[in-house]
Formats: structure tokens, C-alpha cells, sequence
């Protein structure tokens, strides 16, 4: 099976993000079947997975500690949610140059 171009975009952006938060305590997922919210350790591997490896959960953030972890399961704060977007949005930018440079 080929992936898209999306997919692999999307693919670097959540392999980046892992990396780039490997020192938080938690990270926050939320199941795509059911819509279910959770939060659990991080240990720095990629978690949208189950151990098949079907894909499971969307990451929604990575926090220090446990009440940031319920904020967002609860619906953020709408000034996290402006940071993380602002974040998307540079590493989308960073993305797409690099992606310019390779060609």
C-alpha cells in the first residue's frame, strides 16, 4: 500500500513532535473509533498504536503533569490550545522548507 502525500506529512509531524517531547511526563490521546479521552506515561515511543499495529488513538498533547493531562481531556485551555497551534503551524512551515531543499 502507497501513502499519500498526507500521510507521510503527517507522519514526520507526529514523529517530530514525539522527539521533540520525549522529556514530558504524560501524553494525552483520544481513541478514533470511540472518541475515548486518556492520558498515560510517555515513554517516547510513537503511541497511536496498538500492539498490532493498527492505528488506535491521536495524539491531542504532551504535559508535565497530570492536571494539564485532564485540562485537555476535558477541553483545553483555549491560550494551550493557541500555543500548540502556533507550534503546528512552525513545524508545518520547517516541513514544507525542508521538503523545498530535497528537491
Amino acid at each position: 500500500m502507497t501513502k499519500s502525500m498526507g500521510d507521510i506529512l503527517r507522519d514526520s509531524l507526529v514523529k517530530k513532535q514525539i522527539q521533540e517531547n520525549k522529556d514530558k511526563e504524560y501524553v494525552v490521546l483520544e481513541g478514533l473509533k470511540q472518541g475515548n479521552r486518556f492520558y498515560s506515561m510517555n515513554d517516547g515511543t510513537d503511541p497511536r498504536f496498538s500492539a498490532e499495529g493498527e492505528l488506535w488513538y491521536k495524539i491531542l498533547g504532551f504535559v508535565d503533569t497530570s492536571d494539564e493531562a485532564i485540562t485537555i481531556i476535558e477541553g483545553g485551555d483555549p491560550l494551550y490550545s493557541t500555543k500548540k497551534f502556533l507550534e503546528y503551524l512552525e513545524n508545518m512551515n520547517e516541513l514544507f522548507d525542508q521538503m523545498e531543499d530535497s528537491q
